[in-house]
């Protein structure tokens, strides 16, 4: 399992696809080491933090901040929605 514990993007940098491209990156990173899933925290307070992430396929997990996804799943590809929360 991989852990996400930080992404960020300078506000002057949002909506660059930026954060995008960076996810897909260490997707990859963790296909590359056979790892199957990827877990992260979101502040609950972080609506559109949450958002980014849901629209990339990530899901709330046990109902909490925990969000996690398959490495492995259709959607991690560059089709993704070319703009950044």
């Amino acid at each position: 399992m991989g852990l996400d514990l930080r992404l960020a993007v300078h506000p002057a940098h949002r909506r660059e696809v930026i954060a995008t491209r960076l996810v897909d990156e260490l997707e990859s990173r963790f296909r590359q080491l056979d790892c199957p899933r990827v877990n992260l925290l979101v502040m609950p307070d972080n609506a559109a933090g949450l958002e980014f992430w849901q629209v990339l396929g990530y899901l709330p997990h046990a109902g909490r901040a925990v969000l996690q996804a398959d490495t492995d799943r259709q959607d991690v590809t560059s089709s993704r929605r070319p703009t950044d929360l």
